[in-house]
Formats: structure tokens, sequence, C-alpha cells
């Protein structure tokens, strides 16, 4: 009897080794900061960044009270500390100094991120990446039951392109081709593993059918989300990965899948009359002309002539707001369209390079899976054509699959509670300068500019719905303080002055606007009709003022690059 119950409790125990493996508490906690890092927005608000970094800040309080806190990849952490830290010494000479405290805010959560996923094995952070396909799978699915109620349409949807919670469709795309590579990973290693026992293989099996399921969904949403560029990302990480089957009957297997859903789609494109023109059949213009690749070349000559001239950097925003003075042709993007040039943008040629450093690093020398290496150069390469990271998911995302390397040490008990006091003035401080960012982003801007005063977009706000003229004159003067750059404060203030009169006065502050915004035509046609009011009520000559507009359209269009008249907004006066 005893030797019969020493075999069953055997048994037992080794088919408890083939269940799939149970999450811990810490790794739940992950789950769910990945899970929230994508529904808020997919992080790319303020708002969202101090909410995450309150999160992570909690976080690392329990990981410092109840374990020993690891430290590793000493040289690696220095180079990204330093790179961070460079945006908090942008915030003394930034552009706008206000922003580029906004920006500290709400990328806190990458270095905390950092911290946090350091005091987990190899092995854990590899299953924490791989949780991007199921969270993939939640956020399509709410879309496509999102489209019969048009407020969660809304939400979801964005020009008929399907955004999820990034509300923009390519690093959308992008977080789902990221969990794309999760399930041909995953099915690739199941595969492979042909010798496991009877109860494991079933196991595997019916993993497999939900891998297949989850696979379609993704590829689905991928291809509402309409991004050329993702998907192009996609066919050549596809024929890499068939390239790389073990057999030559499942390569042919798999090009003929992609022929075939790919004649499917083509099919469905002729029968709808490309009604679909926005999401699916927007991927089929990918080789036909289009101004959307021109803009971004665009974009990047213009954004190297302004590293040339920042070379320190111009803090968060700092590009939006020079933008209108330095671009060569008619566009408004809050952001360039290339995640590393964005970084010497903000931060600086050295820091840009040291960051693009270490990524490179990662790719060649990493000791990380090959699933994480693939997620990795995905993102670095997308981040060549948007601005990734800018949502704080995919940096977290990005942050799962490095190699951290080996410990180094741990953190002194003695200063236990000293971190975890500055680590609660972090999360207490960020909870803080959430209520006005999201006071802000809810339409309440006089209430958010009560609690931070220097807020940029609620100053806008408030100048541009303020009651007199004497009012939003008093907030563009506001403005002025900490942002010289912006054509609309200047515009307020000529109005102010036109208001009173004073004619002198409103010149002056037209001509900033104009120099603020070159291609701006509304400005000049402004402009002109002050001019013409002063003609008419003091009588007076303007004709040198004139002389100086025609003079400042002929320099705008001299300077234009050939590329600015190949895209849909052309210069025009």
């Amino acid at each position: 009897m005893v030797q019969q119950n020493s075999k069953k409790k055997t048994k037992n125990q080794i088919q408890r080794k083939s269940i799939p493996y149970k999450r811990t508490k810490e790794e739940a906690a992950v789950f769910v900061l990945l899970l929230l890092s994508v529904f808020l927005y997919g992080g790319f608000y303020e708002f969202t960044g101090a909410i995450l970094t309150a999160i992570l800040g909690m976080l690392l309080i329990v990981c410092r009270m109840k374990y020993s806190f690891q430290i590793k990849g000493k040289k690696q952490l220095a180079v990204l500390l330093f790179v961070f830290l460079w945006f908090g010494i942008t915030c003394f000479y930034a552009i706008d100094r206000a922003m580029a405290f906004a920006g500290v805010v709400k990328m806190l959560p990458l270095p905390l991120g950092y911290l946090f996923f350091m005091q987990f094995s190899d092995e854990k952070r590899q299953k924490a990446a791989a949780w991007t396909a199921p969270i993939g799978c939640f956020m399509v699915l709410c879309g496509i039951l999102a489209l019969p109620f048009p407020a969660l349409k809304e939400q979801l949807w964005q020009a008929g392109r399907f955004g999820g919670f990034f509300q923009y469709s390519n690093t959308c795309a992008l977080y789902l081709l990221a969990g794309l590579a999760v399930i041909c990973n995953q099915w690739m290693a199941k595969s492979e593993n042909l010798k496991k026992k009877n109860r494991e293989q079933q196991y595997l099996v019916r993993r497999n059918k939900i891998q297949i399921l989850e696979g379609i969904v993704l590829f689905a949403g991928l291809l509402l989300t309409g991004s050329r560029g993702v998907m192009l990302l996609f066919l050549g990480y596809l024929l890499w990965f068939i390239w790389h089957l073990p057999s030559q009957k499942a390569k042919k297997y798999g090009i003929f899948c992609i022929v075939a859903v790919f004649a499917v789609l083509a099919v469905v494109m002729v029968v709808t009359n490309g009604s679909g023109e926005q999401n699916i059949g927007r991927i089929f213009t990918v080789f036909r002309y289009s101004s959307t690749w021109k803009g971004r070349i665009l974009y990047d000559l213009d954004a190297l002539r302004m590293i040339a001239k920042y070379p320190f950097g111009m803090g968060y925003h700092g590009y939006s707001y020079v933008q209108g003075q330095m671009q060569s042709g008619v566009y408004k993007t809050l952001f360039v369209h290339n995640d590393w040039l964005q970084a010497a943008l903000d931060l600086g040629i050295l820091p840009a390079v040291l960051f693009a450093a270490v990524m490179l690093h990662q790719l060649l020398k990493g000791s990380q899976s090959s699933m994480q290496k693939q997620i990795l150069l995905l993102i670095m390469l997308h981040m060549l054509i948007d601005f990734d990271l800018q949502f704080i998911a995919i940096g977290l995302l990005g942050l799962l699959c490095l190699d951290y390397g080996k410990a180094e040490g741990t953190l002194k008990k003695k200063t236990k509670i000293e971190d975890c006091i500055f680590l609660t003035v972090i999360s207490v401080g960020c909870i803080y300068f959430c209520i006005p960012f999201l006071l802000d982003h809810a339409g309440e801007s006089r209430k958010a500019l009560s609690f931070y005063a220097a807020y940029t977009p609620a100053q806008l706000t408030v100048m541009e719905g303020s009651r007199s003229a004497e009012e939003a004159a008093l907030a563009a003067e506001q403005i002025l303080t900490h942002n010289t750059h912006l054509a609309e404060v200047y515009q307020y203030l000529a109005y102010s002055a036109l208001e009173k009169e004073d004619y002198e006065e409103s010149f002056v502050n037209m001509e900033k606007a104009i120099s603020c915004d070159i291609y701006a035509k509304e400005l000049y046609d402004e402009y002109e009709e002050i001019l013409s009011q002063a003609e008419k009520v003091q009588g007076s000559d303007q004709s040198r003022r004139r002389a100086w507009i025609q003079n400042k359209k002929r320099e705008v269009l001299k300077k234009s690059s050939s590329l600015a008249y190949e895209l849909n907004d052309r210069p025009q006066f």
C-alpha cells in the first residue's frame, strides 16, 4: 500500500509539472500594468504617463520592501538613466520649459519600468512580452463590438481605420504585429516539440488551436488599421519566418497561405467596389503614388536642419513649436514621423546617439530570446517612419525585450526607507500633476491652470475661448513668458491692439505671427486686411508693409522644397 501510494504521488507530481504555468502575484501585476498602458490611450497623453508613473512607483515600493532589489547591467543602466536625465536638463533651456517638464512626467514610466522589469528573470520577461498577443486580441474584439455604438466607435476608429485604444492606427498596427510575432514563435516552438507526454500533447493541441484563433484576430485587426508601413514589415517578417520553417512542405504551405489570403482580400475589394479603401483597401495602395511617403521624407529633411540648429535638443514638444518657422513645405505634425530623429530633436545629438547605440547593441549582442529580438527589431524599424515611442505602451513592450545582463549587486538595506520615501514623493507628485493634465483633456482648461498655471495647451485653450480681446491678450502675455514661438499668440495680441486702434502694435504682432508660421496663408490675408483698415481709418500709406508681405511670400516660396509641391497640401499664396 505504501509503495502504491508513493507511485501515485509520483505520477501526480509528474502530471502537475505538465500543467500550464501558473502566474505569480508579481507577474499578474506586470500583466495588469501592460494592459493598463494599452487601455489608457497607449500612454500617449501626459495624464496617462502620470498615472502609470504612480502605479510603477507603488510597485517599486513593494519590491523594495519585500525583496532584495537587484541591480543588473550597470553600464547599460547608467547610459539609459543618463538619456532620461537629459529630459530633466532640457527643462532649463527648452523651447517651452513648462512643456519640457510635462514631458518628464509623461516619460517617467520608462526608467521606472526599466528598474521594475530588472527584478524579473529573463524567462519571466519573455513570458510577459508574450502577453502582447492576448492583449492585442482583446483590443481588436473591443473594436469590432464597438461598431454598432457610435460613441464607442468614435473612440476606437478614426477616419474609417481601426486605431484601438491607441487612437492611432499605425502604432496600433505595430502592437498587433508584435502579437503576431509572439504567435509565430509560440507555434514554431510547440510544433518542434514532438516528444512530450500524452497529457501535455493534448494541451499543446488545444493551445495551438487557441493560437490559430488569436493569429486570425490579430491579422484581421492589422488589416483594419490600414497601416501600409506595418503591412510591409509584416510581409517581410512573414517571408523570413517561412524561410526558417523546418521542412520544405511547411514552407510551401506557408507561401500558399500568403497568396490565398491576399487573393481573397483582392476579391473582397473588387466585390465591394473599394468600399474598404480607408482600411483593408488602403494596403493595396502602398506602391501607388501617395504624398504620405514623400511627406515623411520632407519631415525628416526639415528635422535634420532643426537638429543642426539645436544640437542640444529643444525639449518635449519643442519641435512642434519651432516647426512653423523652419519647415520647407505645408504640413502640421505634433511629432516628426521618425522616433530616432525625434530623440535628437527633444534631447540633443549625444543622448540620441547613446540611445541608438544601446538599442543596436541589444540586437547584435543581446542574449534575450529570438522572439524578444524579433519584436525589438520590428519596433526599431517602424520607428524610422513613425513616433511609436510617444506611446508608453510601446516603450514598456520594448523594455521587456531587452537583455538586462547579469546581476551586479543589490541596493543597501540601510537605504530601504529612504528609497521608499523617494518613490512615494515621485508617485504623489505625479498624482498631483495628473489632475491638471486630465482636466485639460476633459475640456476643463481653466480649472487645469489652477493646478499648473504654465501648462501651455490649457493656456492656449483659455486664450482662444476668451470672452474679450483684453482677456485674450492677458492669456497671450502669460504664454510668452515661457514660449515665444506660437503664431496664434501674436495673432491674438494683434487683434487686441486693433481693438484699441493701436495699428503699429498690431502690425508688429502680425509680422511676428507670420514669422512663426510662414506657410499660414490666412495670416498674410489677415495682415493685408488690417493694413487696408489702417489706410481707411488713418489715411496712412502702407505700401512699405505690403512690400514686406510680398517679399516674405517670395522668400518662403524660394526656400520651399521640391517635395513640398508633390504633397496634397502645396505652398500657395
